[in-house]
């Protein structure tokens, strides 16, 4: 096969200097080492116009449904990524005739460039799709591959991994290119002296964990980003030679709990690469309206404000329940009733500001000190422990922790001194990923020890079996439900999470047999109980989106009187 026939482009004239003649992209948000703008417009390759309109990178988004800006979003990064659960791939676009082998490589330590042994193929040479010249186009499907070729792969090291278009020695696209601009072909009379770009990755946005890698084929010189000087044939710039959808990776340092910079539900989320290499937080929910549920649901601030109970209820740390002034439900020794709620009795003429509660008399922030039990937090908002998971259900291969939902450890891996737990898909310590502690126990460091041992409890509560008690009503946990049994949590469970398995709690996640996924809480008991500040602002120290945290107790709605717990 000649040349004429296999390169991606016909030059309108042959390369005259180790310059290119591109002409620079307003607004586009890659350069390249000589400050060429990328990627550039397909009408800058004036004799191509076969299908011009099916082959760009714009087209190949809109046919796709993505909100993606083919040149203010090309990024040079995430340039390597960890393969996932479910895995897939597919060549979406090709407006290059080169016919190369497309894989992956396990990224080193010193970021070598592999050998061309150790690049492992993905989508032949050999594929069918190459004999059709200029397909897939933007609407058509080319080849797939899958989490197989990699996960099952005796290859894989099991760490980040990088993808290339691998040269082919029988066409001018004899150079491979990575995904890792660092490995390619450094620019020699650049300055300073960088790779040259070889690929550009954009972010999904209509698919979580889904990248594209949008490839040019033709080589470079040191001197000259276009092609070896002499060759009739360019780079073009508009990298759409070869571009692959790839979802079920991620970048380094994604997909776990984080905060952000919102309130209340909006709080939590885990951390992305929308910004190329650099990791932010997502919040993982919108603001809702808001209701009695002990959460901050229009993220504004403020729990449970407003009139969210009947006329004779109050909204008592995330539950509608009967005043205690109606006297059908008294307070327990110590307390007394105020404006509808179990107040102590020697906070009954203290007035505390909103952020703060009273307590023995003093003001103090409501989770001031606390220490919750194993995997559980201190919800500012109504003043609790509880697990954040409680209402929180995932689906497929994901499991909740600190109340979002996260790949499971089978699949994303778990950390220095941490094993999985096939059982249920959380990240444990070592030795603890098989035992089973009795009731009142949980597993730290491969050892069944006191489910209550540093507890620490909001309001001076006893800690009972891993749960905390509430004081103003003279109890500890109620008992919860698991598929194991029964061990003092305020939750429902298969299997308890973070609660009850069979055997009772055991890990952070479930017992033996135990649901990662938390399921709705047990009905508040009737009553009133203690109250905190006027819309105290609910600042999770792990917040959870969407949490439905009923099992964390009750609190008060809108009040103006002394409040204590």
């Amino acid at each position: 096969m000649t040349t004429a026939n296999v390169c991606s482009r016909v030059a309108a004239a042959m390369l005259v200097s180790g310059l290119t003649t591109w002409s620079a992209t307003a607004n586009a948000g890659v350069a390249e080492p000589n400050g060429l703008s990328i990627p550039q417009p397909i009408s800058a390759d004036a004799p191509y116009q076969t299908s011009a309109g099916s082959l760009t990178l714009q087209s190949l988004f809109a046919s796709r449904n993505e909100q993606i800006d083919w040149q203010l979003d090309a990024s040079t990064s995430p340039a390597v990524f960890s393969p996932l659960c479910g895995f897939t791939g597919t060549l979406v676009l090709r407006g290059g005739g080169c016919k190369v082998d497309f894989g992956w490589y396990n990224v080193t330590p010193g970021n070598f460039p592999p050998l061309d042994s150790e690049i492992y193929t993905l989508v032949p040479k050999t594929d069918p799709i190459f004999n059709q010249t200029f397909h897939p186009q933007a609407g058509e499907t080319g080849q797939t591959f899958t989490a197989a070729a990699i996960q099952s792969d005796p290859n894989y090291k099991g760490g980040l991994i990088g993808f290339a278009s691998k040269g082919n020695p029988s066409e001018v696209c004899s150079q491979t290119h990575y995904s890792q601009q660092q490995l390619n072909v450094t620019c020699t009379n650049c300055t300073p002296n960088a790779a040259w770009i070889t690929t550009l990755i954009y972010k999904s946005t209509a698919t979580p964990n889904a990248y594209y890698l949008s490839f040019e084929d033709l080589p470079m010189s040191p001197t000259n980003f276009q092609g070896f000087p002499g060759q009739m044939y360019t780079n073009d710039g508009d990298f759409n030679d070869f571009v692959y959808f790839i979802t079920g990776i991620d970048c380094q340092g994604a997909g776990k709990p984080c905060e952000t910079t919102q309130m209340g539900a909006c709080k939590a989320g885990l951390t992305d690469c929308s910004a190329g290499m650099q990791v932010t937080c997502q919040s993982q929910t919108k603001p809702s309206p808001e209701k009695c549920d002990g959460i901050d649901n229009d993220c504004n601030g403020a729990t449970d404000e407003g009139n969210l109970c009947a006329s004779n209820e109050v909204c008592d740390r995330g539950s509608c329940v009967k005043s205690c002034g109606s006297g059908e439900f008294p307070c327990n020794a110590g307390f007394v009733c105020k404006a509808g709620y179990c107040v102590e009795t020697s906070c009954e003429t203290v007035s505390c500001p909103a952020d703060k509660v009273c307590h023995e008399g003093v003001c103090a922030g409501p989770c001031d000190k606390v220490t919750c039990p194993q995997a559980q937090v201190c919800n500012v908002g109504v003043g609790k422990c509880g697990d954040p998971c409680v209402g929180v259900t995932c689906t497929g291969d994901r499991v909740c922790d600190a109340g979002v939902c996260v790949l499971a450890c089978s699949c994303k891996g778990c950390d220095a001194g941490h094993v999985c737990n096939t059982g249920n898909g959380h990240c444990v310590d070592a030795g603890c990923e098989n035992k089973t502690c009795p009731t009142g126990t949980v597993c730290a460091a491969g050892a069944c020890v006191d489910a209550c041992q540093g507890v620490v409890c909001p309001n001076g509560a006893a800690c009972k079996d891993g749960q905390c008690g509430d004081p103003s009503m003279g109890t500890s946990a109620s008992t919860g439900v698991g598929a194991g049994g029964t061990g003092g949590t305020s939750f429902v469970g298969s299997g308890g999470n973070t609660a009850t398995g069979a055997g009772g709690m055991t890990t952070s996640a479930s017992g033996t047999g135990g649901s990662d996924q938390g399921k709705k809480p047990l009905p508040a008991e009737p009553g009133c109980n203690c109250s905190l500040g006027d819309e105290a602002p609910n600042d999770l120290a792990a917040a959870a989106s969407g949490l439905l945290l009923l099992a964390f107790g009750r609190r008060r709605g809108r009040r103006q009187a002394a409040l204590s717990r």
